[in-house]
C-alpha cells in the first residue's frame, strides 16, 4: 500500500468538483478515491503517529482499502476479501463501514480532468541490503517522463554496490503518446502496443500513484 506523507506536508481538502461521465469512469465504476486515517505505533519508542491510507469508492456502493482495486477490482476482491467494505454518502462527504461502525473518509482526491497533460519526470526507487551479510546493496528505479505535447518516455535502471565493486545498468524505455482521463492513463507506444494503468495525482501533481505505486516528481 503506498505511503502518504514524508517528503511533502499533507493538507487534504475535500473536493466538491463534479466529474463528467467518461469511458474510463464508466469502465471502472469509480465514484472517487479517498483517504482514511489510521494510527501507527513506532516499534522502537512506542510513539503513536497518524497516517492516511487510500480507499476506492465504487458507484455500486462497494469500497476497497488500497489502490489495487483501481487496477483490477475483481482480482483484488478475490485476493483481499477482508479489505472490501461498503460506503455511504453523508452531508459532510462519505463514510465507510468498519467493524466498529461507520467512519468518515478523511478527504477525497479528485480524478484528473479529460485532456490533462503532465510535464516532468516521475520516478519510483527501491533499494535492499542483501541478507547474507555481504554488504551488497541493490537498487532499482523506474521512471516516466511526460511532456505537455502528449509524449511520454519510460526508463528502467538497476544497480548493485558492494565493498569492492559497483555495477549499474540503464535501459531507455519505450516512447509514445499518453492520454489521462479520470483515474486512468493510456500509453500508446510507438510500436503499436497500448497499456492502460490507474493513476492518482496528489500534492499538486508532485506525486502520482501509478497502479498503486508511488512516483515522485524529479523535475
Amino acid at each position: 500500500m503506498p505511503r502518504v506523507g514524508g517528503r511533502y506536508p499533507i493538507r487534504w481538502l475535500r473536493s466538491d468538483r463534479k466529474r463528467s461521465a467518461s469511458k474510463a469512469g464508466a469502465a471502472t465504476g469509480v465514484e472517487t478515491v479517498g483517504l482514511y486515517q489510521v494510527t501507527r505505533a513506532d516499534p522502537y519508542d512506542g510513539s503513536i503517529t497518524n497516517a492516511w491510507n487510500p480507499i476506492v469508492l465504487f458507484r455500486s456502493g462497494d469500497a476497497a482499502l488500497g489502490l489495487g482495486a483501481l487496477v483490477d477490482p475483481v482480482g483484488d476482491r478475490l485476493a483481499n476479501p477482508t479489505a472490501w467494505t461498503r460506503w455511504r454518502r453523508t452531508r459532510e462527504g462519505y463514510d465507510y463501514w468498519t467493524h466498529d461502525g461507520w467512519r468518515a473518509v478523511s478527504s477525497t482526491i479528485a480524478a484528473a480532468p479529460r485532456g490533462l497533460r503532465l510535464d516532468g519526470r516521475y520516478a519510483h526507487e527501491a533499494s535492499a541490503m542483501h541478507p547474507d551479510g555481504s554488504g551488497v546493496l541493490s537498487a532499482s528505479w523506474l521512471s516516466l517522463t511526460f511532456e505537455r505535447s502528449g509524449r511520454f518516455a519510460r526508463e528502467h535502471g538497476a544497480a548493485s554496490f558492494g565493498p569492492r565493486f559497483s555495477a549499474a545498468e540503464r535501459t531507455t524505455a519505450q516512447a509514445g503518446n499518453y492520454e489521462i482521463t479520470d483515474y486512468c492513463v493510456t500509453l500508446r507506444h510507438d510500436d503499436g502496443r497500448v497499456e492502460t494503468h490507474s493513476i492518482v495525482l496528489i500534492h499538486d501533481k508532485k506525486v502520482i500513484w501509478l497502479d498503486g505505486i508511488e512516483y515522485i516528481r524529479q523535475r
